[in-house]
């Protein structure tokens, strides 16, 4: 199962690499939009933001990093987390130690705490199992069509890392679009739609979110982000992601978020406490029903511990060498 964390993977950290890190993948054309991706900057606001949005957004971005004007780029965690999963409304898995760590440009470790590791660094990825008491089996997930849902997940974690650290540095976001909405997305989930009524909203769009799609191995070309901000602290409470080639509608790629209990972590303002919900997968023969949401949270994460800043190498993404069974 996928461990799920919220950040983007900036690539102003290649210019300080080594030469030999993976180059980021290409950037995909701006689908229906008028500014090619490619010329999107970071923290600059598309033209015909209208100042009402721009306000909201100065807001938000003084609300995640409060008393300084110049910030750094996210390009490291680590994080310790308390896990809670559901797979299905009925079936529920706890991973109450586990651990994420990612470094741009998209080197991720996602350890469940339970003996299995799902890793991408300079040598590829890999699914790392240690459970056997005599040998550590090390996978490679980059061939062979056995290892397809193990790569899935390893995916999902990469890039759902990317969109921690987007929401953790707001700043960081390239944007398309920015607008002001009059009221809360009529899509959300029973459960946030109280709290999302006395929330100020703000629809963007972006390549800087991964959005799944789950009839292809690749994600949303560009994402819909929505913001639900508390107007009394200016923090983003609830987030609604979906695809922006989409009608806004509920589909098998909508997620929500609900972001609570803020704390300073290496002067950022991040949530320790996040909450999603995904929509209800229908058995097979039931695919063309509509789409509807879990009836809960399909995850909960608490931050146990967290870094910013840590000091972490290319070099701490290469797989264990193998142990040779007994």
């Amino acid at each position: 199962m996928p461990i799920p964390v919220y950040a983007l993977c900036l690539l102003a950290l290649l210019a300080q690499s080594p030469p030999d890190l993976p180059p980021p993948p290409p950037l995909p054309e701006a689908a229906g939009g008028t500014t090619p991706v490619q010329n999107l900057v970071p923290g600059v606001l598309p033209e015909g933001t209208t100042p009402a949005a721009r306000e909201r957004w100065q807001k938000i971005l003084t609300a995640s990093l409060p008393g300084e004007s110049e910030r750094a780029p996210v390009t490291a965690f680590d994080l310790s987390i308390d896990l809670q999963y559901r797979a299905s409304s009925a079936q529920t898995n706890d991973l109450p130690s586990a651990r994420y760590q990612w470094l741009a440009p998209g080197y991720v470790r996602a350890d469940t705490g339970r003996s299995r590791v799902h890793l991408r660094g300079p040598k590829g990825s890999y699914l790392i199992d240690e459970s056997r008491s005599d040998r550590v089996e090390i996978v490679s997930l980059d061939v062979g069509r056995d290892n397809i849902l193990e790569r899935r997940k390893l995916d999902e974690e990469a890039a759902v890392a990317s969109n921690f650290a987007r929401l953790t540095d707001p700043h960081s976001i390239r944007m398309r679009r920015l607008t002001e909405l009059a009221g809360a997305p009529k899509i959300l989930p029973e459960a946030l739609k109280e709290a999302a009524k006395r929330l100020a909203w703000l629809e963007l769009e972006s390549p800087d979110f991964y959005v799944m799609r789950p009839s292809s191995q690749q994600g949303a070309e560009m994402a819909r982000v929505t913001l639900g901000v508390d107007v009394i602290t200016n923090r983003v409470e609830l987030v609604l992601l979906d695809d922006a080639g989409a009608p806004p509608a509920l589909t098998a790629s909508t997620a929500a978020l609900r972001l609570k209990n803020y704390k300073a972590v290496d002067g950022f303002q991040v949530p320790f406490e996040i909450a999603i919900w995904l929509p209800e997968q229908p058995p097979a023969e039931q695919r063309a029903a509509l789409v509807q949401w879990m009836s809960r949270e399909a995850m909960v994460m608490w931050l146990k511990k967290a870094a910013l800043r840590p000091a972490l190498k290319p070099e701490d993404f290469l797989p264990p060498t193998p142990t040779p069974p007994k």
